[in-house]
C-alpha cells in the first residue's frame, strides 16, 4: 500500500512529495500523523540523449579509443623492448614501472597547470610530448636513451588525463 502527500514545512515552505509505504524504518511524512512511514519520491532522471552532446561524445571516443590502443601496446611494449632494442626483460619492465609511477608524481602539478593556463592548451601539449616520445622509442638502442624517452613519455601522459577530466565536466 503506498500514498501520497505533499506536506509543507512549520514555515510555510512545502516539503518535497512524499510516497508512503508501510514500512516503519522511513521517516514519517509531516502532513500525516498515523505512524505510517514515508519515502521521498525520486528525481526525473535525464535521458542519455541530452547528456551527451556531439562535443562530449567526440571526446569519450578520442578517451576510449586512446585508451585502448594504449591497452593494448603496453603488453607489446615490453616484448618490443627486449627483442628489437635489445634491452633486458628486466629493465623494460622497470622501465614502464618508472613511467608508471613518474606520470603519477606529475599530475598534480599538471592539474595546477591546468587550473591557470586551461585545459586545451595543456592537452594538446601533452599529446605532442608523448607523439614525439613515442616516436623517439623507435631510436632507442641503451638504456640511458630509453630512460629520457620514457620521462619524456610520462610527462606527456600525466598531461593528458587532468585536462580530459576537466574537459568532460564543462
Amino acid at each position: 500500500r503506498t500514498r501520497e502527500c505533499a506536506a509543507s514545512a512549520s514555515d510555510g515552505t512545502s516539503l518535497p512529495r512524499c510516497r508512503q509505504a508501510d514500512t516503519r524504518a522511513l521517516p514519517a511524512c509531516p502532513a500525516w500523523s498515523d505512524g505510517v512511514m514515508a519515502t521521498a519520491s525520486a528525481a526525473p532522471v535525464a535521458s542519455i540523449r541530452e547528456i551527451l552532446t556531439p562535443d562530449l561524445r567526440r571526446l569519450l571516443l578520442g578517451i576510449g579509443l586512446s585508451s585502448a590502443g594504449n591497452g593494448l601496446a603496453i603488453g607489446l611494449f615490453i616484448v618490443y623492448l627486449h627483442q628489437i632494442r635489445g634491452l633486458p626483460l628486466e629493465a623494460s619492465g622497470l622501465l614502464l614501472t618508472y613511467e608508471a609511477l613518474l606520470g603519477l608524481l606529475c599530475a598534480p602539478a599538471v592539474g595546477a597547470i591546468v587550473d591557470r593556463v586551461g585545459p586545451r592548451p595543456v592537452l594538446l601539449t601533452g599529446l605532442a610530448v608523448m607523439a614525439v616520445a613515442t616516436w623517439s622509442f623507435a631510436s632507442v638502442t641503451t638504456m640511458p636513451q630509453a630512460v629520457v624517452v620514457a620521462t619524456g613519455m610520462a610527462l606527456g601522459n600525466s598531461m593528458t588525463w587532468p585536462p580530459q577530466m576537466v574537459l568532460l565536466t564543462r
